[in-house]
């Protein structure tokens, strides 16, 4: 397993940041690499994916990514919050210098052809993956994205409150899954990396939705290390629906009921309500004006539909039972 080695100054400096290159590799490497069912709560999302086609040339991806993706591919994120053509715009810059020294340390047999093409044409391999990447985004995570979104901004403000209440080594026993936490050492169990790092300068936390899809990294650049872990509040995928491709001249395209019920901009807010939000977060992830969601918001809470609690300096939302109720309609 991977060790990290983490210097009282380094503990002072731990950021979380979102990373939506890491979740589309993570999303793509559960369509590509699970068998017949995914595990929940990725099943739905998955199974509606599938037939969509997420990549036009999805068994070269596959075979790309067979013995795990190449580090040159896993980006740390440039800003906390960067878009993916941000993250995209990096990935075809990678230099080919980098992509040729890391496949001359892989051994020849976790070296497949698809990924050997990297070292001989690196620059048409680096612009394919990213059209790819793309694609794969526009069909299969843009339309849940609000959703997921809202539950990294809600994983941020819990892992937040943790550092500035309890300190940064609270924050590290608490993250889940396979990291371990034992001062000054944080252990990523993996049956593949033995790597030893030293964190000489900034760790970064990359929470992920869909994590299971991607075995946790420890990317390490001149000392500043990145690593993912499995972010709560996935199970928003369970309820989550890609919205149907029908040709107009074959078949009339699917009526969402809930936003027929009660107007499409009210159907959006509680569909991202699924993990308690600010209301500065909820406008964020779903790119409408801060005004426009307090309204929403006021008529959702005044109908029993929405609660509202205090947090610290925070005013969160969430939904009430009868919200839960609402949501049985998308």
């Amino acid at each position: 397993m991977p060790l990290i080695i983490l210097s009282r100054e380094v503990l002072g400096s731990i950021r979380v940041a979102i990373n939506p290159l890491w979740e589309a590799l993570a999303s793509l490497m559960l369509v590509t690499h699970t068998d017949l069912t995914a595990p929940w709560p990725y099943t739905n999302w998955v199974g509606a994916a599938r037939p969509k086609g997420p990549l036009p040339d999805d068994d070269w991806f596959a075979e790309v990514s067979r013995f795990g993706l190449p580090a040159f591919v896993m980006l740390p994120p440039t800003t906390p919050r960067p878009t993916l053509a941000q993250e995209l715009t990096t990935l075809v810059s990678v230099p080919h210098d980098t992509i040729r020294a890391e496949l001359a340390r892989r051994p020849p047999h976790e070296t497949p052809p698809a990924l050997r093409r990297f070292g001989t044409d690196p620059e048409g391999c680096l612009h394919r993956l990213a059209n790819a990447i793309s694609e794969h985004w526009r069909v299969a995570i843009e339309p849940v994205w609000p959703l997921v979104s809202s539950a990294l901004d809600g994983e941020i403000l819990v892992r937040g409150r943790t550092m500035a209440t309890e300190g940064p080594e609270a924050l590290l026993s608490a993250l889940p899954g396979r990291l371990r936490w034992h001062a000054p050492e944080l252990r990523v169990v993996s049956r593949v990396d033995s790597r030893r790092l030293v964190c000489t300068r900034r760790l970064t936390l990359v929470p992920l939705v869909f994590g299971r899809g991607l075995s946790v990294p420890a990317i390490d650049v001149r000392g500043s290390i990145t690593l993912s872990y499995q972010a709560r509040g996935a199970t928003v995928l369970a309820r989550a629906q890609l919205p149907k491709v029908v040709n107009p001249i074959s078949g009339p395209v699917r009526v969402d009921p809930l936003s027929t019920l009660i107007g499409r901009g009210r159907a959006s807010v509680i569909r991202a309500l699924v993990v308690p939000t600010t209301t500065t977060a909820l406008a964020k992830s779903l790119g409408l004006a801060a005004s426009t969601v307090s309204e929403h918001l006021a008529t959702l809470v005044a109908t029993g539909v929405v609660k509202r609690r205090r947090s610290g300096g925070s005013v969160l939302y969430e939904l009430d039972h009868s919200g839960i109720a609402l949501l049985g309609l998308s």
